[in-house]
């Protein structure tokens, strides 16, 4: 599946840290954090099932540097 590129695996470290970052800076779930940090890593769109007012406040308040799509409108 590796050689194949269909998936590709990060560093854990990496993405431990950029979530990290994220959670400092921003008052959203651990999850979604982590969802910003692997889409920034992997130069990808975070995709959530809805819009959380959490999220959507966070939004307004300061842009995140990934695109986000929600399933849900």
């Amino acid at each position: 599946m590796l050689r194949s590129q269909i998936i590709q695996v990060y560093n854990t470290t990496d993405l431990a840290i950029q979530t990290g970052k994220i959670k400092c800076e921003r008052d959203i779930s651990i999850a979604d954090c982590s969802c910003i940090a692997t889409a920034k890593l992997s130069n990808a769109k975070a995709v959530f099932a809805r819009k959380e007012k959490e999220l959507a406040r966070e939004m307004e308040r300061k842009p995140f540097d990934v695109e986000i799509i929600f399933l849900e409108k």
